[in-house]
Parts: structure tokens; sequence; C-alpha cells
């Protein structure tokens, strides 16, 4: 049986994302992640990412690791990365929210 982790991460935006960057941003990594059977959550703010990411271990690992040489992302930092029993987001191949600096406070 594979082991299912969540990996929690967050990085620095490259450049200011426009609504047509984020948009084009989601649609791809909810292809990648519906192909390689990963779910999650995607937090954006005054370009700071903080995510979420649910899946095998070595997809999860593959995935972060490809994220960090991302040139979108800059300063890449695992928040948390554990096993977990089930998943939390598993409806999701990513779910999104562009939140606001006083939802964040």
């Amino acid at each position: 049986m594979t082991q299912l982790i969540h990996l929690i991460y967050s990085s620095a935006a490259a450049y200011k994302f426009s609504e047509d960057d984020l948009i084009d941003l989601l649609t791809k990594a909810r292809q990648y992640n519906g192909n390689t059977d990963v779910t999650g959550m995607l937090l954006y703010t005054e370009g700071s990412f903080f995510q979420i990411l649910e899946g095998e271990e070595s997809v999860v690992d593959a995935l972060f690791a490809k994220i960090s040489k991302d040139k979108r992302h800059t300063k890449a930092v695992t928040i948390m990365r554990k096993t977990i029993p089930n998943r939390s987001f598993g409806e999701w191949t990513m779910g999104y929210a562009n939140v606001t600096s006083e939802e964040v406070e």
C-alpha cells in the first residue's frame, strides 16, 4: 500500500500575478494533479503562496521539487510534511482562494 502524505509550503511569487496568471497556473495545476492523483488547496495573497498538497509520498515530493525550481516561485519553504491516514481535500485537484490581507489577519 502506498503512503499518503500532505506537504504544506509557502513561497513568494517572483512577480506580481495577474488574475490571468493565476487562472493559467490553476488550470495547469489541476490538470497535472488530476493525472497524478494529487489533491490540495492553494491560497494566494499579495505575492505570497500557501499550499497544501496531498497524495502518494513520491508523487508529492516530486511535485514540490518541481515547484521549488519553478521560476514563478521564490523562497519555497516546507512548513510541514507528514503521513496522513486520509485526504482532507479529496474532492479537489486544487482548491483555490485569493485571500485579502485582512482575511489572513
